[in-house]
């Protein structure tokens, strides 16, 4: 991992992970009867989406991370980590933006939020980046980027050749690409929002569970001398 200079996608996949859960949260919060400003979290999702738009910026143009001997990735995850990082952390940081300026015009004029009319551009647009984390779940198993784990890294090496880790995180990004489609179209169809939270609430546990374990094993994975 030394040879790939600074790595922090540790951090990003938790800012996913945690955007995704905290979504989940916020849906049931507007849908709440007499429900105060929702501007705290629109500045929490000002926060992710910055962060996540930063990071995968930075990742995109400068590709920090290299091929590792042994390791089936890292050599294009500044197009499959960085790429949907920065798109998704403009969306997100944009979109939270949007928020509460259309909150705090609806209460200068006496009205209502219409929360669904205020992010649907924003939904309609990660509609197409849902497709793009789709196709980067098939790519991703056709052509092996997800293979078995070099033997020094902690956690991922104790599934050995197990086909278990790459179908994870293939599916972490096909079920995120779900979501982010079913969400464009939930607010008109029950069976779509269903399909939206349960895709949602799954692809968030998935991205926090994987974050989790890279926190211990990306440290792991550093050779100190014994």
């Amino acid at each position: 991992m030394l040879a790939q200079g600074i790595t922090y996608n540790t951090s990003m996949g938790l800012a996913a992970g945690a955007f995704m859960l905290l979504l989940f949260m916020f849906i049931r919060v507007v849908q709440q009867p007499g429900r105060r400003s929702i501007d705290g979290w629109a500045w929490m999702f000002v926060a992710l989406g910055f962060f996540l738009a930063v990071t995968g910026t930075h990742m995109t143009l400068t590709w920090p991370l290299k091929q590792i001997p042994g390791a089936g990735c890292c050599a294009v995850d500044n197009v499959t980590f960085g790429e949907p990082a920065m798109f998704f952390g403009f969306l997100i940081f944009f979109g939270a933006i949007a928020i509460m300026r259309a909150e705090k015009a609806a209460l200068d004029r006496g009205l209502e939020l219409d929360l669904v009319a205020t992010v649907r551009p924003f939904l309609y647009a990660g509609a197409f980046g849902g497709i793009g984390l789709i196709m980067f779940a098939v790519a991703g198993l056709e052509f092996g980027m997800w293979a078995p784990a070099p033997p020094d890294e902690p956690i991922a090496r104790l599934m050995g050749t197990s086909i278990l880790e790459r179908f994870f995180v293939a599916g972490a990004y096909a079920i995120t690409g779900l979501a982010a489609i079913t969400g464009a179209f939930a607010a008109e169809h029950r069976v779509v929002a269903r399909i939206f939270a349960v895709a949602l609430f799954i692809a968030g546990m998935m991205w926090t569970f994987l974050s989790f374990t890279l926190f211990y094993g990306h440290v792991g994975f550093f050779p100190f001398p014994h």
